[in-house]
């Protein structure tokens, strides 16, 4: 069987850019990033679960407010 994800995919890393562009980890802790491509590799299917396996390319920041020197 073929399914098509293409519009999966988009919609995902839609998703997936939105939540880096200022995303709070924790108190004084922020991810900003931005993503490039995603890409589907392998799917593993078991009785319970669809697996998917994909690729993000792209890049990350990460802020940490109070951190000091050792």
């Amino acid at each position: 069987m073929v399914f098509p994800v293409g519009e999966q995919i988009v919609d995902a890393k839609n998703t997936i850019q939105k939540a880096l562009a200022n995303f709070k980890v924790t108190d004084g802790v922020i991810l900003k990033g931005s993503l490039t491509d995603i890409s589907p590799d392998k799917v593993y299917l078991t009785p319970e679960h669809l697996y998917a396996v994909v690729f993000a390319h792209g890049n990350v920041n990460l802020k940490v407010n109070g951190l000091k020197g050792i």
